[in-house]
């Protein structure tokens, strides 16, 4: 190919404009990034996990996370507990209010998804996911690499 570059541009080019449809989505809903991402984590725990555990699955300072979940805490997504084997300990969980915004997200997204494709044919489609996996497989993809600790993979 003469002008890798060019291909290279133009594949980031898409994977920025769709981050700002994805964040203009976000922000007609009146929610952060951040704290998307933080409902999106509380959602997949099977237990809900404490301030620490959060700080650290992120890593970011505890400081951070009590501005975050204080926000949104205040805003009605999560819900702090008291652990029962430790009350100095609390355990932060999404509550129903932060489920709704996640299916809704979960709607604005795949409208954003949707535009983005429209127009392209089932096996044009089967031909890019086929290009991309081998893109990530030739670059090792954070998982693989062990950089996924800020739930960087999202393949949910």
């Amino acid at each position: 190919m003469k002008d890798l570059r060019h291909l290279i541009h133009s594949l980031h080019t898409v994977s920025r404009l769709h981050h700002r449809s994805i964040e203009n989505a976000l922000r007609g809903m009146k929610i952060h990034h951040s704290q998307h991402r933080m409902l999106v984590y509380l959602f997949h725990q099977k237990t809900p996990p404490t301030q620490k555990e959060i700080a650290e699955r992120f890593d970011i300072s505890p400081a951070a996370v009590a501005t975050l979940l204080k926000k949104m805490e205040g805003e009605g997504y999560i819900a702090r507990t008291v652990d029962e084997s430790d009350t100095r300990i609390n355990r932060i969980a999404i509550t129903g209010k932060g489920r709704a915004v996640l299916e809704e997200s979960r709607a604005q997204f795949d409208a954003v998804d949707a535009a983005m494709m429209k127009d392209f044919s089932e096996e044009e489609l089967l031909t890019l996911e086929r290009f991309l996996d081998k893109m990530k497989k030739n670059l090792g993809t954070p998982c693989e690499t062990g950089d996924c600790k800020t739930g960087g993979c999202f393949t949910e």
